[in-house]
Parts: structure tokens; C-alpha cells; sequence
């Protein structure tokens, strides 16, 4: 199928319509589902006509045209993404590469992503350094359902203030965003959870708040408010400290259980005292990326902004109001 686009791609006007379609973000990044897209009619032809008959409409390759058939009739998670410069794609002159996701592909192994030109030439892209310039890929949604529908775990922050001392996640942005999420699949898929402690005993607080970004390079190094309420920091309701743990969902890979483990500690005249280990088993079993924890001391001194913390993968602010 990446062969066959990358063909067809010698036609503007599917170029047009590729990036028109991938600018609406149905999903909230540079993605259209291939079932969605493949009856889309561009000069005369639907977009599955031209990748079935590769440069030459009207092919007789029939095994070609059952495959690209069969891709769309069975796979409703198949995707056309452009994840990087898609918004600086200009389609009259520039005809991309199109590369695609093999199934054996491990973000943090994978060196190489083979993709084709426009002739069917193989080029080699660098599966760790971002292009420079738009390509398209091939491969599965990450942010759909087996049935090509909409995963929505976007987070819906209603709570409102309380009177105390009420803990908001400010602010957060990706300082290694390669680490996570590799540019073939775009945007990444963030989710923060949150355990602390009563009496040494521990305590759910955040079971997964979800966060995509409308483009990779806006959280690249990049701030993003959020301003979400977590929870009001009350003794005796909580010890002093709490843990933060940041994942980066997959759609592939083993299921691992989310815990999150951390050391308690108590402060008692200008002491740390070290207390037991502490570990919280959110019951949940999910395909991600760790992208570490940090442990949150209560009586931290909060500046302009409230204070920040880095995992080395995720940075984030927390705000007491």
C-alpha cells in the first residue's frame, strides 16, 4: 500500500485532497482513517482506484488490487498520517515519501523506517531523527478503537475550587519527546497518575488524565497550559507527599499493570525523615511507554508559575491555589 501511494502521489490534486483531509485532525493529529478516505473521488477516480491501479488506472494486477482491498475491508484502524510539516506541505511542487509502520516496529529500537518515492525507489529514513521536511506513513491508529472509532479518554477537567489548598497540574511540555513517542506516529498520547498517602497507607488520587497535543512540536520543549485540578492537599486526608507518574500510551506492545512506587517521607523540624516504600496498583492494565515518576513534597515553596519538577521525559508544573 506504501509502494502504491507513494505512485499515486505523483497527482496534485490527491496530494490536495491527502493534506485537506489530514488537516481536519479528526483524531486530534495529522491522521485519516484509509476507510474513511479510500471512496474519495479525485479526477475521476476514487482514491482506492489509483492505489489499486499503482500509476495506471484501470490496472489488471489482481493481486495487488485484493490486497489493497482486503487492507481496507479488514483493517479499520489503517491510517494515511503526516506527521511532521504537514501544515508547510506544499502540494503543488512537493510530491513526499511515503514510508510505512512494519509490524515488528519498537519506537525505542527501530533505527531505520523504509519508505519510496514517487518512481518506486527505497529510501532509508532515520527512525529517531524527525525530517525536515513532509512524509507520509502508513500505518495503524493509535487513537481508535478496533472498529475505527474515536477513543476518547480526553480528560474533562470540571472540578471546581474549594476552599483550601486546592493542587493543579499548571503546566507541561515533552523534554525528550523522542524518547517517547517516535515521529512516524506523531503527537503523542500523555496520561498522568497520581498516588499518595493516609497514614503511610496509599491512596489513589489521578487515575489517568489524558493529554494530545494539536501538534508534535507544540509541546517539543514546549509549555501547555492545562490548569487541571488534582486535589485539595488537606491533613490529616493526605501525607506530606505524593507521587506523579507519566506514560505515553501505545497501541502495541505487551499489557503492563500501572503502579506507581515511591519513598515516604515526613519533615519534622527542618528533618527528612525517610519512612517505608510505598507502591499504589491502579488495577489497570495498558500499552505505554514509561516516561518516569517524581515524588511531590507538600511543603515545597511555590514562585510565580508554582514549581517545577522533570522526570528527563516530561516536564510539569504544579500550582497551589
Amino acid at each position: 500500500m506504501a509502494l502504491s501511494l507513494a505512485k499515486s502521489l505523483e497527482n496534485a490534486s490527491l496530494r490536495r485532497e491527502l493534506k485537506k483531509e489530514a488537516l481536519k485532525k479528526f483524531d486530534g493529529d495529522y491522521d485519516v482513517l484509509y476507510a474513511q478516505f479510500k471512496d474519495r473521488v479525485v479526477d475521476g477516480y476514487t482514491v482506492q482506484e489509483r492505489l489499486v491501479g499503482e500509476t495506471s488506472i484501470g490496472s489488471s494486477n489482481t493481486l495487488r488490487h485484493t490486497s489493497v482491498d482486503s487492507a481496507a475491508q479488514t483493517i479499520a484502524k489503517l491510517q494515511l498520517a503526516v506527521p511532521v510539516h504537514c501544515e508547510d506541505w506544499d502540494t503543488e511542487q512537493f510530491v513526499p515519501l511515503v514510508a510505512y509502520i512494519p509490524q515488528d516496529f519498537d519506537e525505542g529500537i527501530t533505527k531505520q523506517i523504509k519508505a519510496f518515492d514517487s518512481k518506486g525507489n527505497v529510501h532509508w529514513l532515520d527512525a529517531q531523527a524527525e525530517p525536515t521536511v513532509p512524509v507520509v506513513v502508513v500505518g495503524m491508529n493509535e487513537r481508535t478503537d478496533a472498529n475505527g472509532n474515536i477513543n476518547d479518554r480526553l480528560y474533562n477537567p470540571t472540578a471546581k475550587r474549594i476552599a483550601g489548598k486546592a493542587e493543579y497540574m499548571y503546566q507541561i511540555k515533552c523534554t525528550n519527546i523522542s524518547a517517547i513517542e517516535n515521529w512516524a506516529l506523531g503527537a503523542p498520547e500523555l496520561e498522568y497518575y497520581i498516588a499518595g498517602s493516609r497514614k503511610a497507607t496509599a491512596v489513589e488520587i489521578v487515575k489517568g488524565s489524558y493529554y494530545k497535543p494539536k501538534k508534535r512540536k507544540d509541546i517539543d520543549n514546549k509549555w501547555v497550559n492545562l490548569d487541571r485540578f488534582i486535589f485539595t492537599w488537606n491533613r490529616p486526608d493526605y501525607d506530606d507527599y505524593i507521587a506523579v507518574k507519566w506514560v505515553e500510551i501505545d497501541d502495541t506492545g505487551a499489557l503492563k499493570p500501572l503502579t506507581i512506587k515511591w519513598t515516604s517521607k515526613i519533615k519534622l523540624d527542618d528533618k527528612v525523615e525517610i519512612g517505608p516504600e510505598l507502591s499504589y496498583d491502579f488495577s489497570k492494565l495498558d500499552r505505554f511507554d514509561d516516561a518516569g515518576t517524581m515524588t511531590v513534597w507538600q511543603g515545597e515553596s511555590f514562585g510565580d508559575g508554582g514549581v517545577v519538577y522533570d522526570t528527563g521525559y516530561m516536564a510539569f508544573k504544579l500550582d497551589s491555589k
